[in-house]
């Protein structure tokens, strides 16, 4: 196959609608040239434009002189589609006979069984003469033919119980299927030729892909007699579905068309590369989309009323709730039903959605619109996708379902968004829309309502959103502009730092003294001028006046001694009088110019909730190129500050300003908070609160994230969540990013959490310190024997070629599945770390049955489990090699290795997911000396593609050793006794470590206190950071489980110096570390 990918191709003459650039490149040694065909498509034009078929045509084509305008020399920009130059063997056979799956079908390489052959080769749903065929017809007199044989619906054929075989004509016709097959590749690649006329005509020669009863994609020959060419499907978003090939001839050769009246095809491929440019199932559209197909969703209490067409009404607050509605959170709940549609143009029947429509306060008799500014989402009844396309009418406001503002409707399928649209932005104007969701028949889905846009004025789309009549359809309404699927890449996840006063660096510089902190404004008192001398610009207003940096002590949320103000102190020109400017300050002005180079920009800002399109704004806004990007403004709560954060992911590289605006004169025409206050400018990798918070509901609860106290629904509430919005991660013990769960070396301490006895403490050492082996195929003896022969290595696997059940003649016992077809050790020369020339593999040589004389690979999806001889524990470790898959013997596909005392698993081990290769493990098993013990293999991977686990076992040389090869894994162990474990353990023996001078006293319950600054050095403890000042143990009444009346609480009760008499508590942001005193 040769891919020539090309991003941009100069050339020198005028592109059209396509480009067909013809090539030759070199490959191999021999330099032989391969000539390679690359299509690039212009932006908006469709691959079937460059068929010989051409693109359907559903509108007639405009008038339209062409332009004089010059030929340009711009290149293509559009995706570059690349062509296997192999197509016939591409990929594999798309689907099999079960009864022979080495055999052609699917190249039709099967012939001569008269009367029933396509039937006998497992074809389905034969009708009319297809039912005659003798098999695959002679291909040599066909252009394009692969192999000796292809489809032909004119071929030879036998009547029922005949021996005479003869052509049947170009007059026979009929209908089959081919046999089921999982579409599991992106493209399904195939010859057709003979008749042009489509899959739904009366006189059909087509091919058409079947799922679910529903054609999904079509095909017709070129209407060029005996002559096939090659065809290609995208069919990468039905991957996973279950389909046929459906053949189609219903053409009688009566004469009443031009059209050939037969049907070629051959030698269907699944592919990842395309054997031509991709086509799909192309229709005219419906005359009638009102009554095309069926309502797309029901109310199973009442199915025969229209919900899909909002023809309910009047129930007040909960109306869609009780109309089956589901997650319908703000303003959506208070809807009244559907709305009165005689002003909205395009209505079907009475009522519409709107999202301003009327609606009630719950409990509240009193019915009103809501406005433009309502705001909401909700799903849809469930519904299954049972035709080719979606149809609904839908208006309104623009913004996709991906803005912070968006009014928009989107198909949810297992909670992802595949479709999407919006309306136009035309006042009270819906007009038809169709989604293509032919690679979504049979899934279960939802349509979802969103309106974002609160009217805040900041853009000039409408604010709201219209829908009616959702129907299930096999016409579209209206032409599909883009039936891919939709990625969400809106509200990406986000990293959060529990730090954001530290985290990244300021955001803006002072290039005259880089160490002083502008970012955080930490300069004062220079009166007029003070921020254009600290390299602010384009200062207007009374900024100008102000005098640096504001003393923010009585600023909720301030950091370090100063904040921007547009109240703050200030001074007119050349006055020394320094007085605060007072709320009906007004001005803006521009930070030093920086580059982003950081995913984050976090920054603290209150004061008044004005927009910065406002006339009144109150705003801080980010500036490329002039344009503002993000925005944001404070939330109306004077002298208060919040953490905001932008996402500038998309801009990284570029330059820009933070520009600060504060329009607001008090003047009392509105209840906005008249200053601008903001704090902290700094660039991060991690954000100080989530950026999509007003969009997001992680949980989906019904709560968005920015009302929710636990976004994940994880049961740890936001504030004490390092992540919260994985609903699996909660802690990051080294503060790196990833959090315990996923961290395999949750302290950073560089051991692994498996091996560190102390997996949340950076300090601690690991407590395996036995001297490792450095010849572990030699160390020890073999663990298990053959009776009959004690010195033949089984333990490594040194026997082989004994056919059929050779394990089970090894003395290797319970031997199931096809384990019992292995033919002893595999031949280990291709699998690295292998010991003497065998190994255990359960994709191995084997035999099917004992008469079997012809060994070959068992393959991947071999399956079963056997155990070794019995053995007696008799020394400190277990050594062995193993490799394959990583799921444990307690999963549904373990590939594992296992250790059986008195039946119990009691140690395990996988490999490492690494493609034949083995390492060296080792299970402690001191504690089981002198137990009767058995080693059991498993692999259950039946290599289904079901997850992304090696579906196979790899092992050798089991050797029982005092030296350990590796450090034993402590997930190795799966159980131990209940009896060793204390039913008391807050009295069973003695405090690990007392004081020196006070051995009584519990400080190993920390049952001390009150001694002020330094308490914990006084107890022999050795203090850093903030836990110098805690002020001893701290009272326990509030704390779950709790020994005694107290516990070591690192936010307790503290004092600031020695010299303090007053304690307070140290908080959640306290840091610092305490070690015990020393203890045997």
């Amino acid at each position: 196959m040769h891919i020539l990918k090309l991003r941009k191709i100069a050339i020198s003459t005028m592109i059209g609608v396509g480009a067909l650039v013809n090539l030759s490149a070199c490959s191999g040694d021999n330099k032989q040239d391969t000539d390679i065909e690359v299509v690039v498509l212009e932006v908006g034009q469709d691959a079937c434009e460059l068929t010989s078929q051409g693109c359907p045509v559903v509108t007639p084509p405009t008038t339209t002189p062409p332009t004089t305008t010059p030929p340009t020399t711009t290149p293509p920009t559009g995706p570059v589609i690349e062509i296997t130059d192999q197509p016939a063997t591409e990929g594999n056979s798309l689907f099999v006979r079960q009864g022979d799956v080495f055999q052609n079908i699917a190249g039709f390489e099967f012939c001569c069984g008269k009367f029933g052959t396509y039937e006998a080769h497992e074809f389905t749903d034969i009708t009319g003469d297809f039912a005659k065929l003798d098999g695959g017809f002679w291909g040599a007199a066909i252009d394009g033919h692969i192999g000796e044989r292809v489809f032909s619906s004119y071929g030879d054929g036998a009547e029922d119980g005949s021996d005479q075989v003869a052509q049947l004509g170009w007059a026979a016709t009929g209908t089959m299927q081919s046999p089921e097959f999982e579409i599991q590749s992106n493209y399904i690649n195939f010859l057709v030729g003979g008749g042009s006329n489509p899959y739904d005509s009366d006189k059909a020669t087509a091919v058409a892909l079947v799922v679910n009863g529903v054609v999904v994609r079509a095909a017709s020959g070129d209407d060029v007699a005996d002559k096939m060419v090659w065809t290609s499907w995208d069919v990468s978003e039905m991957t996973g579905q279950i389909a046929a090939i459906k053949f189609i001839d219903m053409h009688n050769d009566d004469g009443n068309d031009a059209h050939l009246p037969y049907l070629l095809a051959d030698e269907f491929r699944a592919a990842d590369i395309p054997a031509a440019i991709p086509t799909k199932l192309s229709k005219e559209l419906t005359q009638t989309p009102e009554s095309e197909g069926h309502s797309l969703f029901v109310r199973e209490a009442d199915a025969a009323q229209n919900i899909a067409g909002f023809e309910f009404c009047c129930g007040k607050f909960g109306t869609y709730a009780v109309h089956e509605f589901t997650e319908i959170t703000g303003d959506f709940a208070k809807l009244d039903g559907g709305f009165w549609g005689a002003d909205v143009e395009g209505h079907i029947g009475e009522r519409v959605f709107s999202s301003y429509g009327d609606g009630a306060e719950d409990g509240s008799d009193q019915v009103a619109q809501l406005g433009g500014e309502a705001v909401g989402t909700m799903l849809s009844p469930s519904f299954v996708i049972d035709s080719l396309y979606i149809n609904f009418l839908v208006g309104g406001g623009s913004h996709s379902f991906d803005s912070d503002k968006a009014t928009a409707v989107a198909l949810l399928i297992e909670d992802d968004i595949v479709r999407d649209a919006s309306g136009s932005d035309v006042a009270n104007a819906m007009q038809w829309t169709s989604w293509d969701v032919s690679s979504y028949i049979g899934k279960t889905a939802q349509i979802k309502f969103i309106d974002l846009n609160s009217n805040d004025g900041n853009d000039s789309t409408l604010s709201y959103l219209l829908a009616d009549e959702f129907r299930a359809a096999n016409l579209p309404a209206a032409e599909i502009e883009d039936t891919g699927p939709v990625v969400e890449p809106t509200i990406p996840p986000v990293v959060l730092t529990m730090t954001p006063i530290t985290e990244g660096n300021s955001l803006f510089l002072r290039a005259a003294d880089e160490f002083q902190n502008i970012a955080g404004f930490e300069f004062c008192c220079g009166k007029f001028g003070t921020y254009e001398v600290h390299e602010f610009t384009e200062i207007t207003g009374d900024f100008a006046k102000l005098d640096g940096g504001f003393w923010g002590a009585d600023v909720a949320g301030h950091v370090g001694e100063r904040v921007f103000s547009s109240y703050g102190d200030g001074a007119n020109e050349g006055s020394d009088q320094v007085a605060q400017l007072g709320g009906a300050a007004v001005g803006t002005m521009l930070s030093p110019a920086f580059v982003i180079d950081s995913n984050y920009i976090n920054f603290l800002v209150g004061g008044g909730s004005n927009p910065y399109s406002s006339a009144a704004a109150t705003a801080v806004v980010l500036l490329i190129n002039g344009d503002v990007v993000p925005s944001a403004s404070g939330q109306n709560v004077a002298n208060s500050m919040q953490w905001t954060s932008w996402d500038v992911r998309e801009f990284k590289g570029q330059s820009a300003v933070v520009q600060f605006i504060d329009l607001h004169s008090d003047d009392g025409n509105d209840a906005s908070v008249p200053y601008l206050l903001a704090d902290e400018f700094r660039g991060a990798d991690k954000a100080a609160r989530d950026p999509y918070e007003a969009q997001r509901d992680t949980d989906s609860d019904g709560i968005l994230d920015i009302n929710d106290n636990d976004d994940d629904g994880d049961g740890v509430d936001d504030i004490d969540d390092v992540f919260p919005t994985d609903p699996s991660e909660t802690i990051d013990t080294d503060n790196d990013g990833v959090g315990n769960n996923a961290d395999e070396d949750d302290d950073g301490d560089g051991i692994n959490d498996v091996d560190d006895s102390n997996p949340l403490d950076p300090d601690n050492t690991p407590v395996f310190e036995v001297q490792l082996t450095t010849t572990p195929s030699t160390s020890g003896h073999s663990l298990f024997a053959r009776q009959s022969d004690p010195g033949q290595n089984i333990a490594g696997f040194e026997f082989c070629c004994g056919g059929y059940d050779t394990y089970q003649e090894h003395e290797f016992e319970e031997v199931t599945g096809d384990f019992l077809k292995l033919d002893g050790g595999f031949w280990g020369a291709g699998v690295a770390g292998t010991i003497g020339e065998r190994v255990f593999s359960s994709y191995g040589d084997g035999f099917d049955n004992d008469s079997d004389t012809s060994a070959e690979h068992i393959g991947l999806a071999a399956t079963g489990s056997l155990k070794t001889p019995a053995f007696i524990i008799d020394a400190n470790y277990i050594n062995f090699l193993i490799g394959g898959g990583v799921n444990r013997f307690d999963q549904a596909n373990a590939t594992a290795i296992v250790l059986l005392v008195n039946g119990d698993i009691v140690r395990q081990a996988t490999g490492q997911n690494e493609h034949d290769s083995m390492q060296w493990l080792t299970w402690d098993v001191i504690d089981l000396a002198g137990e009767s013990a058995q080693v059991m293999i498993i692999d259950n991977h039946a290599d289904d593609n079901s997850d992304n686990s090696l579906a196979y076992v790899l092992a050798d040389e089991f050797r029982a050793s005092d030296e350990p090869a590796a450090v034993p894994k402590s997930d190795s162990v799966i159980s131990f006794s209940a009896s060793a474990l204390t039913s008391t353990p807050e009295s069973d023996g003695a405090p690990a470590f007392t004081r020196l001078n006070a051995e009584a006293q519990n400080i190993a319950g920390f049952e001390f206190c009150c001694g002020g600054y330094n308490t914990y050095q006084e107890h022999d403890f050795f203090a850093t950071g903030d836990m110098i000042y805690l002020n001893g143990g701290q009272w326990a009444a509030d704390i779950t489980n709790h020994i005694g009346d107290r516990v070591l609480a690192t936010y307790g009760e503290s004092f600031v110096d020695s010299n303090a008499t007053d304690a307070g508590f140290l908080g959640w942001e306290a840091t610092g570390t305490l070690k015990s005193p020393s203890f045997t």
